[in-house]
């Protein structure tokens, strides 16, 4: 397929050429209703471009279509015009799924949800951004490409620069790598992306991690500290941190599937990376956390937690159990705020160590 060139108010704008006059007329028609106050029809629009996929079945020629929306998404999304920017998707997905209901037939539609979804990340509509975007790469899967945007949104990739998305994944990528950075052990941004973030086994996994990852950061970065000073930021932090402790135990799992309970895969870390953390010391944390959930906590923020034996623990072991105790017991014991907000991003750091600590020893060594 070649482009083809239109004029609309004085503006050059290319687009694809899908080998027929009368879906081409149509997005004519579109792009000067849209740019010119010319005249434009939904339901002629909608009857070509069910004409179009009977005739067209290839998800290159679905890509094609869909491609010639983006000039329009992309003039409203630079003027910051979200209500606009959404629609022109939404029509491109209303048009897709009238067709489907129609015919029972599957249309590649990667590219309208890829697009949405990076639209409404990138508005802090998290929720429903990574939940298209999600549905932007099971679609993709069926046409399987490494370097499909989608898929390159998810694992963090921005080696290749032709994206549109390209500098909120890198500008998180570099958040990540802060914290890579503060961690003592032997991994980097480009050992955790092939280690993790391209492990195909843990697809839905790696996805909650990203997604919890943006949501971080933004919390840090984009929200006045004086906002988070109440009840109801402790409470959304404390599910983030909830989240990616559940990101944890499913990165040990994998290794270790015979055991179904996190206190059984710490046990599991421990001896892998050469910890004390053992029944005894697990148990004793377990009960510590199980009676007061807050001391315990703060305990182990401030290094003042002693095992019975006099020992104490390793920087390492403070995240383990850290992780242990917001996936066991956080949840329902969050009555004392101020100690989730007041030290958000120390609790945060703990658990990046703990995740980055289990892909050195399960995945990295077994390289």
């Amino acid at each position: 397929m070649s482009d083809i060139t239109l004029i609309v108010g004085g503006a050059r704008i290319p687009i694809r050429d899908l080998g027929e006059q009368k879906i081409n007329e149509q997005f004519k028609n579109l792009y000067s209703a849209y740019f010119s106050n010319g005249v434009f029809n939904n339901r002629e629009f909608l009857l070509a471009s069910h004409e179009y996929f009977d005739r067209h079945s290839k998800f290159q020629e679905h890509d094609a279509y869909f491609n010639n929306f983006i000039p329009i998404w992309l003039s409203f999304f630079q003027r910051g015009d979200i209500k606009e920017a959404k629609e022109i998707w939404l029509l491109a997905l209303r048009v897709a799924w009238d067709w489907e209901k129609k015919m029972s037939k599957d249309i590649h539609k990667g590219t309208p949800y890829y697009f949405l979804g990076g639209s409404c990340i990138l508005w802090k509509r998290f929720e429903k951004g990574f939940l298209l975007m999600h549905q932007a790469v099971k679609e993709d899967e069926r046409i399987p490409n490494p370097k499909a945007p989608a898929e390159l949104f998810v694992t963090l990739d921005y080696s290749v620069e032709a994206q549109y998305f390209r500098e909120i994944i890198q500008k998180v990528a570099d958040f990540l790598e802060g914290y890579l950075r503060r961690y003592s052990g032997q991994i980097d941004l480009e050992k955790l992306k092939n280690s993790f973030l391209k492990e195909n086994e843990l697809k839905e996994t790696v996805f909650s991690f990203v997604y919890n990852l943006f949501r971080i950061y933004y919390v840090q970065s984009d929200i006045d500290a004086k906002l988070k000073k109440n009840d109801f930021a402790s409470l959304l932090e404390t599910e983030i941190v909830f989240s990616l402790c559940r990101v944890i135990e499913n990165v040990i799992k994998k290794k270790n599937s015979t055991e179904k309970d996190l206190f059984k895969h710490i046990l599991f870390i421990s001896r892998k990376g050469g910890l004390t953390l053992n029944q005894i010391k697990m148990g004793q944390i377990s009960n510590s956390f199980k009676n007061d959930f807050p001391q315990t906590l703060q305990n182990i923020l401030n290094s003042n937690y002693t095992f019975s034996d006099g020992s104490a623990m390793s920087d390492i072991e403070k995240s383990l159990t850290i992780v242990y105790g917001f996936r066991n017991f956080g949840a329902h014991e969050i009555e004392n705020q101020p100690l989730i907000y007041e030290n958000f991003e120390k609790i945060v750091e703990h658990v990046m160590n703990s995740l980055f600590f289990c892909i050195e020893k399960l995945y990295l060594s077994s390289a």
